[in-house]
């Protein structure tokens, strides 16, 4: 297609597996599609020998009410996998440009490189090379993490505990709070008007808000809730 389109947020992720089946079926097949940013489950995702578990806290910065995710994770996952998991958890499907940042202004960016990333600005280091345990290494350390940076969704990522390893899933939500927001809303501050309008039938963007995120008659929004059972299911299925 010569052009953009745009689709409710509900309908993306059934667009976005449409197109992954597409491009499948025009390659012959293989080893079956690929979501974006999705990693397949595949040799080499096992661990060679017991590794630390990490417990992290990954947080949504200026979000009210918070929105954050605790997940328990293997420390030998890498970065760009580490992205899958963050846009999981927040019910997000990866159109949008990202980075992870260690040591503020001046210090090292992460993300995905090729030519297709190539905008003439410097190419940050590579997300694939690069595990979280080998950033994340002494409790109450931290790095940052920003999805679509013009809603500029800034999430800081802690590491809350280390934990010797044990058999299961390479990662597990423990805990959270809060509704993933919507992508294209404006960011923080884009989300708290369309929670406001959603819900306030006086609202002058009331329907508009309600149509854009397929609301149906009857159906409200509510900021705070979060379902951990049916992420933990999802992440399970990742790896």
């Amino acid at each position: 297609m010569d052009g953009a389109v745009r689709v409710q947020p509900a309908l993306v992720p059934m667009v976005l597996l449409a197109l992954a089946l597409g491009r499948h079926v025009g390659d012959g097949g293989g080893a079956g599609p690929r979501l974006p940013g999705s990693v397949n489950a595949g040799p080499g995702l096992e661990p060679t020998h017991p590794v630390p578990l990490l417990q992290l806290k990954v947080a949504i910065e200026d979000m009210k009410p918070p929105v954050w995710r605790r997940l328990v994770l293997r420390s030998d996952l890498t970065l760009a996998q580490l992205h899958t998991i963050i846009q999981a958890s927040f019910e997000w499907v990866d159109y949008h440009l990202h980075e992870f940042n260690v040591g503020g202004y001046n210090g090292i960016t992460y993300g995905p490189v090729g030519p297709e990333y190539d905008f003439g600005d410097p190419m940050p280091e590579d997300e694939s090379a690069v595990t979280v345990g080998q950033l994340l290494t002494a409790e109450s350390g931290h790095i940052n993490y920003t999805y679509e940076f013009g809603d500029n969704w800034r999430h800081r990522i802690t590491l809350e505990k280390v934990m010797p390893f044990a058999p299961g899933p390479a990662v597990r939500c423990t805990g959270g709070r809060g509704m993933g927001p919507a992508e294209d809303c404006g960011g923080p501050w884009g989300w708290e008007n369309v929670v406001t309008a959603v819900n306030d039938p006086a609202h002058e963007e009331h329907a508009e808000y309600r149509q854009w995120l397929g609301l149906g008659s009857g159906e409200t929004l509510d900021p705070k809730e979060f379902h951990r059972e049916a992420l933990d299911e999802e992440l399970a299925e990742l790896f």
